[in-house]
């Protein structure tokens, strides 16, 4: 074990059959044995990608509107992987208007000289992924406990705890922050892997690798999602336009031009992370900030097109409050009737608006409350700000004679009456928080 700021990794017993059984408790890797006939990794192969990598670097031009992307990526760079010796010799950058990987990408490539061997690294970072193509020389890798090692003094990954490999939740911390699969006997040729990362973001926050010996070299790819990159980048994770970044381009937009670009969908993979609320954000808050019509607003609620009535009420009113403009007293009465109007599947847009009032406790809010529990539409979102604001024995009272649609209904409201009754007992210690309920 070593124990010097970087990524600290332990060595645990090897199982047979792809079941890997830790030996002791939160160890950071544990070995998988693949089958005698396992093939090294996935297609195009890790050698493949690599060359493929160089030779588009070799293609294209460079723009230098990326010169501070391209810092920032050799800010990560050093922090992903220890390699202090790291020099450029390369970059181009491109523009993917359409398709998964839509947004402006940077392909950079460094020559490093390090104890766990020389050669060169080519970076290929999209707005989801940091993907890393790598050609060492004289990296010695032949059994399980190279391979540690190797793992262990060429990784730094984890000296910032923003994107450490492992969550902090005592829940997620029991589950193995690293598996490493090889082939059996030796010397090891090939071998994959995967950190657990306990991001709520599953596959754009992933950070996988490969390794594969080939003809005297080891090529390898690590392909590292994007939480907690911004602080070196210096770009929001999951934003197509990076250079310029949008919050700048959009200034030279027209506010038409902004407005149609609501709800252009932004997600990496079909059936992976929708981004497209965290967009929407920063067009909204331009719009608002130029002077957008309170009609204008509710129609950005009442169609969210691709997205989800809820998900466009969170980008809406993110991007109010980025803007530094009220949101929530402002449009809480409109958004209410469009919602009502729409009837049941804006369920969890209301149950939002009321998540958003009981940041702002307030007698007219709960007034509302109690009128949407009346008319027996929506209860989630009112009872969550009941939960979580009210301090009237009225209140109590008048929930307590409505009758909830189910019992998970009934229950929630018997919690949000104890809080009630809490609070009204303990008046100098509100909870000052919804009640923990799961979502329906």
């Amino acid at each position: 074990m070593r124990s010097n700021g970087r990524f600290t990794l332990f060595v645990l017993a090897v199982c047979v059959g792809g079941t890997a059984t830790p030996v002791r408790g939160q160890e950071a890797i544990t070995y998988r044995v693949l089958a005698e006939n396992a093939k090294p990794g996935s297609e195009p192969s890790v050698s493949t990608r690599f060359r493929e990598a160089e030779a588009k670097i070799s293609q294209g031009a460079y723009d230098p509107a990326a010169d501070n992307l391209l810092r920032g990526a050799e800010r990560l760079t050093k922090v992903i992987f220890n390699v202090p010796s790291l020099q450029l010799q390369r970059a181009i950058t491109e523009r993917v208007y359409a398709g998964a990987q839509r947004g402006d990408v940077l392909i950079a490539e460094w020559k490093i000289q390090e104890p766990f061997g020389r050669g060169m690294v080519v970076l290929t970072d999209t707005p989801y992924f940091s993907n890393y193509a790598l050609r060492l020389a004289a990296c010695t890798i032949r059994s399980r406990t190279d391979l540690a090692a190797f793992l262990d003094t060429a990784l730094s990954w984890g000296k910032d705890p923003a994107i450490s490999p492992m969550a902090k939740s005592s829940k997620m911390a029991r589950t193995p922050g690293m598996t490493v699969s090889i082939p059996t006997g030796q010397p090891i040729s090939f071998f994959r892997g995967d950190v657990f990362r306990g991001s709520p973001n599953p596959g754009v926050a992933d950070f996988d690798f490969e390794g594969l010996f080939e003809n005297g070299d080891w090529f390898f790819h690590f392909r590292i999602g994007k939480s907690g990159t911004e602080r070196y980048l210096g770009v929001p994770p999951w934003i197509p336009e990076r250079f310029p970044r949008l919050s700048e381009l959009v200034k030279t937009w027209s506010f038409n031009q902004i407005l149609g670009e609501i709800g252009n969908a932004v997600q990496p993979f079909a059936g992976g992370p929708d981004f497209t609320g965290l967009r929407d954000a920063i067009l909204i808050a331009e719009l608002v900030r130029r002077g957008i019509s309170d009609d204008q607003v509710i129609e950005l609620l009442r169609d969210p097109g691709p997205s989800h009535y809820d998900t466009r009420l969170v980008a809406v009113s993110k991007g109010f409050r980025d803007a530094g403009s009220e949101f929530i007293r402002r449009y809480f009465d409109p958004a209410l009737r469009l919602y009502e109007d729409i009837g049941p599947g804006a369920d969890r847009a209301v149950e939002g608006l009321f998540r958003n009032a009981s940041m702002e406790c307030s007698p007219e809010f709960e007034m509302q409350a109690m009128a949407v529990l009346k008319r027996g539409v929506f209860a989630h979102g009112p009872l969550i700000y009941l939960g979580g604001c009210s301090t009237s024995r009225e209140t109590m009272a008048a929930l307590e004679a409505i009758q909830m649609p189910t019992k998970e209904k009934a229950d929630m409201k018997e919690r949000v009456l104890h809080s009630i009754q809490l609070r009204i007992e303990h008046p100098r210690k509100p909870l000052n928080r919804a009640p923990a309920v799961e979502h329906h």
